[in-house]
């Protein structure tokens, strides 16, 4: 279940700065990150026009280099109480039931009561913490490779839903989880294909707009912005 978190209210502030401090955070940093939020201006450009600042009361600065570890020990305990409760996915006696990339979470499970026991634990976690899951892009998977949804006589029907602040979520047999296609049937295909695409456009925008260059510096740009691939694009 990948979930949008996004810090919602004034008091948010004040209790990211409670949790700094019982984790021993010095107390001059503390009242710098204090002072920081709470004089903290934006303002909206449009084109060459730009609106009057107003003030930002709720969520980290947008793009800051310390915005996500402020998030990350924001959600610490939502974290840690999902892999101390045995639910979910484990390997061994490790729990794997939640894969989290700042507000990208992925919540593991081989059943369906245990999806839906994490997915209550995140929702009173929300609650306690002034966070708002977006149900709109959360959504459910069943990983089976033969049968996207489970047993032949499900082959054409969805599993009951699991609600998620009292809606329910989608069943799909595809989504995008951190710029990769994950699908159910644990094939690779369309995300590598999403890679070609990605791997021909950049190669030939560069042929396109410096294709006279010499030949060292054609190369170099194609590492520097064609072959950045990891993990299961080689």
């Amino acid at each position: 279940m990948p979930a949008r978190h996004l810090i919602g209210s004034v008091d948010c502030h004040s209790k990211l700065l409670k949790i700094l401090a019982e984790r021993g955070t010095p107390m001059t940093y503390i009242k710098l990150l204090m002072r920081w939020y709470q004089t903290q201006t934006m303002a909206v450009k449009w084109s060459h026009v730009e609106s009057d600042p107003f003030s930002v009361q709720n969520g980290v600065r947008q793009g800051g280099n310390l915005s996500p570890l402020l998030f990350n020990v924001y959600i610490d305990g939502l974290m840690c109480d999902l892999r101390q409760s045995g639910l979910g996915c484990h390997v061994g006696s490790c729990a794997v039931n939640a894969i989290a990339y700042a507000d990208d979470i992925v919540l593991l499970s081989p059943t369906r009561t245990g999806l839906e026991k994490l997915v209550k634990k995140c929702e009173r976690f929300a609650l306690s913490r002034d966070i708002n899951f977006n149900v709109k892009k959360s959504v459910c998977m069943l990983f089976n490779p033969q049968q996207p949804y489970g047993a032949k006589h499900l082959s054409d029907a969805k599993p009951l839903s699991i609600q998620l602040n009292r809606q329910p979520m989608l069943w799909v047999k595809e989504f995008k989880y951190l710029g990769h296609m994950v699908i159910c049937n644990l094939s690779d295909g369309a995300d590598m294909r999403r890679v070609k695409r990605s791997l021909y456009y950049g190669a030939n925008m560069i042929c396109a707009r410096v294709g006279y260059a010499d030949k060292s510096i054609l190369v170099q740009m194609f590492k520097s912005y064609c072959s950045s691939m990891y993990g299961c694009e080689l």
